[in-house]
Parts: C-alpha cells; sequence; structure tokens
C-alpha cells in the first residue's frame, strides 16, 4: 500500500506541475478560490519558505536518506493502515520535490495562500507535511502492530514492558 500510495502522489505532483510550467508564466498570479487561494508558478531552488537557495545537493541527499528510511520502516515494521497511507505521502512527496531538483535544479512551486501572505508551495509539499502528521497521530495513538515478527505486538510489547 506503500508504494501504491507513493506513486499515486509523484504522479499527482508531477501532472500538477507540469500543467503549471505549460500554463502559466512565472510569477504570474491565477485566481483559484479567490481572495484565498491562487496559482502563482515560482521555481524554488531552496527548501520551505525559500531558506538555503544554493544548497541543491544537500537538499537531494536529504531526499534520498528519507526514501531509504520509508522503505527500511516498511520493510521491517508491520504498520497499520494510517502509518502506510503516511509513509507512502512522505515518500510520494519526497521522490516528487526531488525529482525537479535532479533535473532542473529547482523545485516547482504554485499554491499561494494570501490571505496570511503564507510562502507559496506545491502538491509534494501537502503531501509531506499531512503524511508526517499522519505518521506522528499513529506513533501517539499506538497504531504500529509490531516488528517483523510474524505475530502483531501489543503496545506494551512494542515499548518492552510486557510480562515474561
Amino acid at each position: 500500500m506503500v508504494y501504491v500510495i507513493a506513486i499515486l502522489a509523484w504522479v499527482i505532483d508531477q501532472g500538477l506541475k507540469w500543467v503549471v510550467r505549460s500554463h502559466l508564466l512565472p510569477d504570474q498570479l491565477v485566481p483559484v478560490l479567490p481572495p484565498a487561494f491562487y496559482f502563482d508558478y515560482i521555481r524554488n531552488p531552496g527548501a520551505a519558505f525559500g531558506i538555503l537557495p544554493n544548497a541543491r545537493w544537500l537538499f537531494i541527499v536529504v531526499a534520498l536518506i528519507v526514501i531509504v528510511a520509508v522503505i527500511v520502516i516498511q520493510r521491517r515494521w508491520h504498520l497499520g493502515v494510517f502509518a502506510q497511507v503516511g509513509l507512502g505521502l512522505v515518500l510520494g512527496g519526497a521522490v516528487g520535490n526531488l525529482t525537479d531538483r535532479v533535473i532542473s535544479g529547482t523545485v516547482v512551486d504554485y499554491v499561494y495562500f494570501k490571505p496570511i501572505n503564507f510562502p507559496i508551495f506545491n502538491f509534494a509539499d501537502v503531501c509531506i507535511d499531512v503524511g508526517v502528521a499522519i505518521l506522528i497521530l499513529t506513533a501517539l495513538l499506538g497504531e504500529r502492530q509490531g516488528r517483523t515478527s510474524g505475530r502483531a505486538s501489543t503496545p506494551a510489547e512494542v515499548r518492552g514492558e510486557a510480562d515474561e
């Protein structure tokens, strides 16, 4: 399930970015749901909020580490449905922005929330944020079902608190 969600997130992300690149000019403000949401096409050479604009290789390495971590977690743990969705969204978002960085050195951002002048972002960013939020919630609520031992563990067994 993790990989299916990741592929769907990546396809949607790259499709939206293609539409933006094909139909908008840079810095062209297009109302989507005025007065709140607009499309505003920019090429972001940095990370969130445009920080570290000249650190392309750092972001590529970080994305690769995230991808490897997701794969390791997915293979090592029996995950519940929500955790799988969270991992899939993080993986798809990371691969989406990594694709942009490798091909052009910048990330296509296009969603602008005007009322609070929020920095422009993209679908991959949303996937990463929502995926991380889901993972935090599932960790707090104890959805994880245990290691790959072949049986589901209780939350106490996962924490090492089970009676022996």
